[in-house]
């Protein structure tokens, strides 16, 4: 999927978020464990079972291409931690460079606007990235990435405000989306084959699935936990062969505040899901 995404993905987010994808990657240096980085740099050899946690820290004016190398943990801690606002984590790889063997491979903080791209993040214990950010006016945005065999979640959406498109999690040992924070938007990416459910929504609000697939979980495909969540809205999407319901909504209301439009699903808890 990555391959594909590669060049769609740019032109895809002009229109959807305004956010322009382009590098900011500066010269190579010798990232090393442990390291801060606070200019545009790029990877120029693996970071490899790194003890010290965060293994690498983004902030400042600060951004990093991982070039095809890996940033690897201990199998504790935080792979990258991302700090303050508008800060960019990319591989012009596309994909083959990776964060892994961490608690959290990826973590999303401080005031927003961040950017992810074409990131591959596996074998994390907890989750794969976790995007605890949480602003009202700048959004991050993750695109053309993957995570895939965490111990966890393969994303964990806490905070307000953030876009994935063209991404896939897959073959994690619980959901593959996770969405606790509101006004969060996902577009033409795919939960295929996690231990849990595709997409979990739980306690969010304005939450939309635009155009993703969800096939093969051990749970349910796309699952409206039961809560009193507003202004849902998830449509033509596709969820096949779920061990589960395909589509679950399990709001005190069903289809109420929360809709489904136009979706292809074998099976679903209620009548009222389209």
């Amino acid at each position: 999927m990555k391959t594909e995404c590669a060049n769609l993905t740019r032109f895809t987010l002009l229109t959807i978020s305004g956010v322009s994808a382009f590098s900011l990657a500066g010269a190579a240096f010798a990232v090393s464990c442990g390291d801060t980085v606070t200019t545009p740099e790029t990877l120029d050899a693996s970071i490899v079972a790194c003890a010290t946690s965060p293994a690498v820290t983004i902030t400042d004016a600060g951004s990093l291409d991982l070039n095809g190398y890996t940033i690897s943990c201990n199998g504790a801690g935080i792979g990258v931690q991302i700090l303050g606002s508008g800060r960019t984590l990319s591989d012009s790889s596309l994909g083959a460079g990776s964060v892994e063997s961490c608690n959290v491979g990826i973590s999303v903080e401080g005031v927003g606007g961040h950017y992810l791209e074409f990131i591959t993040v596996v074998l994390n214990n907890f989750s794969g990235i976790s995007v605890i950010s949480d602003t009202n006016f700048i959004y991050n945005v993750i695109s053309g990435s993957s995570t895939i065999g965490n111990g966890g979640v393969g994303v964990r959406l806490a905070g307000a405000n953030n876009q994935i498109i063209l991404s896939a999690f897959e073959k994690n040992t619980q959901s593959g989306v996770e969405i606790s924070g509101n006004n969060n938007y996902i577009k033409q990416s795919s939960a295929l084959s996690n231990s849990g459910s595709g997409f979990v929504i739980t306690t969010a609000n304005n939450i939309t699935l635009d155009s993703v697939t969800a096939n093969d979980n051990g749970v349910d495909g796309i699952l409206a936990e039961a809560s009193s969540m507003s202004g849902g809205l998830i449509f033509n999407s596709t969820a096949r062969d779920n061990s589960g319901d395909d589509l679950s909504d399990q709001n005190t209301i069903p289809c109420g505040r929360f809709q489904w439009i136009n979706n292809d699903f074998g099976t679903a808890n209620n009548s009222c899901i389209d």
